[in-house]
Order: structure tokens, then C-alpha cells, then sequence
């Protein structure tokens, strides 16, 4: 059997992430949804199937400034959905109004080891902290993710009052994030999102989205939007040849990419690229082709906001990189610091930049210095050994 047809056994569904090591990272593979019940806010956290339940949490508040503040009160942690989430209510009297965000942190007997904290965004105003309703499967598990597969049926599990919602579709084309290095350099025109349509919804109906793409739920009238991404079904696994081609903007030029995409064959052709990037050699090739997109549906995982997480500068440092060794939360955002990836060490600043579509988005403080980290790991991936930080 040829070389090449070894690679074509495996089935896009199988590009899964590699075994998950211990979380010491920002990205904490803690999710959160929230819902406003009376004079409290309801909690919802869930984690990664790759991970064990966290052991107890810490809460606080964090203003816009970044001033942190200890929640008064100690959580009364409650287990949900089969024990796979955790629930917790405040009383919204104690949620300062200026607080846009909720702190959590893992307890851990290992301080040195403990997971950084998971922010989740509930800004005065926004939908996060004022809608009545969580969305839930058709089981009643309640989603803790900003996105949906299409043909997923969904439906709204709402506390008091039932007030009408409203399904807004828009359209917006955004473009994968520029190298770390691209000071100056005019991004592709910004998108522009406008309304395509709307459709009503009663508070009790269950309803799936068909077309991918930006969607919002509203509550009542001139209630905050609800920001809302619907992927294909796969998502956030990597099952088709696009899905393949479109990530590897971060290792290959533009006309790699279309030669890819014009090929009578994309997914063959897309094989045949990773088995000369692993010099013809069938299992080093799926060895990269599990750690590149596994990083890229972990990045879908974690960041995924207006646009699929691998397209957001934190997903592209996470795919081509690898998961930051240690992060550290400042006033304005957090530093992702890797100690040696590549032969380089780098400290990468991420400014937060809430907005309607993405409340939590964050953009890198890009720089010319990160030339050498940056082309000396495309330069390890494309000569087949992929890159790996040092923890």
C-alpha cells in the first residue's frame, strides 16, 4: 500500500486532541452561562471531558479597570445535569454595578500547579446578566458555550415571566487573526455586520438553526442582544476538507492554500501536505495531523465568540504555540508567557476588547520582536515536528 494511502484511512472524525495534560493555563476548560432569577444570578459551570471536576471554587468580581473584588458570601456549589456542571446562585444586591465580570478559581491542594482563573463576562447592561432564560439540549442540560451545531435543538429554560424571543440572523465575514508580528499592517476591511432577518420565537419552543453563521437571541423589546454562533455540525472537531484547509493560513502562503482548495480532491490533497511537511513518513504525519487540529478544535473550545475560536489572536498562539505555560491577569487583560517554545521565550500581552458580538474578546499587543519566536515555529511545523512549549 502507498505512503500516501495510509493517511487517507483515517476519517476526518477522528481528528480529536491528543491526551489533555493538567490545565496550568488562562484557557481553563471551565464554561459558564448565566441567568437572572428574581433578585439573584444563577450560575452554571461546566468543564472539559478531559479533565476531572474541579475540587471546590473561589469567586470574585472584576470592573472594568481590573480591580478585583472577594465575593462576601461563600458559594453553595450544587451539582447539576448528572454531576457533569456545577450551579450556584448570587444575590444580585452583593454584584457590584460596575463588576463585568465574575473570577473564578480552582481550589487546589498544588499551588503551584493550580489552574489560572476563568472570567465570565456579565457587563452591566448585557444579556448576560439581565435575560431570564438558559438554553438547554433537549435533555435539559443547560449549554455553558456561546455556540451552537446547526440542526442542534435547543430550547429556552426560563425562570418567571415567559417573554417572546427573537432569533436575529446577520451577516458578517471575518478573517483569521494576522501573525503576532504584523505591527502595522492594514487587517482585511472590517466586516460589516448587518441584520438579515429575524424570526419569532415563543419562550417555551424548541428550535435548531440550519445556516451557519452570527446569530442573536433578544428577550422582550429593547432587551440586550445575545450573541449567538452556529458552526456545521462537527464543530468543534474538524470533519471536512475546508475545515482542514482554512486553518493552515498560520503555517502556509495564500497560494498553497488555494491549490489546496482547487484540488479535485481537497481532503487528499490536504493529506498529501502533511505527509511531505513529515517527509513522506505515515505516522509522524498523524502525529501533526492529531496535535494541529486537535490545538484547532481546543481553540474552538475556548475562544470562540463571533467568529470559530481558531481565527481569534488567543487561537492562533494556541495552535501554532501550543498552550501558554503560564498566564498572568493584569488590569487590562492577561500575558500569555512561554518560557522556551521554539528555541525562543516570548511574553505575549492580550488587551480585552468587550463588544455586542464577543463580550469576551481579546486582542494580542502585536510587535515586531516576535519575528523569531514566531517564524522559528511555522519553520518547525513545516520541517514535521510540530511545536510543543516547555512547561
Amino acid at each position: 500500500m502507498k505512503a500516501a494511502s495510509l493517511l487517507l484511512l483515517l476519517p476526518l472524525a477522528a481528528v480529536a486532541p491528543p491526551p489533555t495534560p493538567p490545565v496550568r493555563t488562562g484557557a481553563t476548560a471551565l464554561y459558564g452561562a448565566t441567568r437572572h432569577e428574581a433578585d439573584s444570578l444563577r450560575v452554571w459551570v461546566s468543564w472539559s471531558a478531559a479533565r476531572a471536576a474541579p475540587s471546590g471554587l473561589l469567586l470574585s468580581t472584576v470592573g472594568a479597570k481590573g480591580a478585583e473584588t472577594p465575593w462576601p458570601d461563600p458559594l453553595v456549589l450544587r451539582p447539576a445535569d448528572g454531576g457533569q456542571t456545577l450551579t450556584f446562585t448570587l444575590a444580585l444586591a452583593h454584584l457590584p454595578p460596575a463588576a463585568d465580570r465574575l473570577r473564578l478559581r480552582e481550589t487546589t491542594p498544588d499551588a503551584p500547579d493550580a489552574p489560572a482563573p476563568t472570567d465570565l463576562a456579565v457587563a452591566p447592561n448585557s444579556a448576560a446578566r439581565a435575560r431570564t432564560y438558559a438554553l438547554a439540549d433537549t435533555a435539559g442540560r443547560v449549554l455553558t458555550r456561546p455556540w451552537l451545531r446547526t440542526d442542534e435543538v435547543v430550547r429556552p429554560l426560563t425562570f418567571g415571566l415567559e417573554l417572546p424571543l427573537t432569533l436575529l440572523r446577520y451577516s458578517a465575514d471575518f478573517s483569521p487573526a494576522l501573525p503576532p508580528m504584523a505591527v502595522g499592517v492594514a487587517p482585511a476591511a472590517g466586516a460589516t455586520i448587518r441584520v438579515l432577518g429575524t424570526r419569532p420565537l415563543a419562550p417555551t419552543d424548541t428550535f435548531s438553526i440550519r445556516q451557519p453563521g452570527l446569530y442573536a437571541l433578544r428577550q422582550g423589546d429593547g432587551a440586550p442582544l445575545d450573541p449567538l454562533l452556529v458552526e456545521d455540525g462537527g464543530f468543534p472537531d474538524i470533519r471536512t476538507a475546508p475545515d482542514l484547509i482554512r486553518p493552515l493560513v498560520y503555517l502556509t502562503t495564500a497560494a498553497e492554500r488555494q491549490k489546496l482548495l482547487d484540488a479535485p480532491d481537497p481532503k487528499k490533497a490536504t493529506d498529501r501536505f502533511w505527509l511531505d511537511v513529515a517527509q513522506s513518513q505515515p505516522e509522524a504525519a498523524r502525529a501533526l495531523i492529531r496535535t494541529y487540529y486537535g490545538r484547532v478544535a481546543e481553540a474552538n473550545r475556548l475562544f470562540s465568540a463571533h467568529k470559530p475560536g481558531w481565527m481569534s489572536d488567543r487561537g492562533m498562539l494556541w495552535i501554532v504555540l501550543g498552550p501558554p505555560p503560564r498566564v498572568e491577569p493584569d488590569a487590562d487583560g492577561e500575558d500569555w508567557i512561554y518560557r522556551e517554545v521554539a528555541g525562543s521565550s516570548a511574553r505575549f500581552h492580550f488587551r480585552r476588547r468587550p463588544s455586542v458580538f464577543a463580550p469576551d474578546h481579546y486582542e494580542l499587543q502585536r510587535e515586531r520582536g516576535f519575528e523569531t519566536v514566531w517564524y522559528a515555529a511555522t519553520a518547525q511545523w513545516r520541517k514535521g515536528s510540530g511545536v510543543t512549549a516547555v512547561r
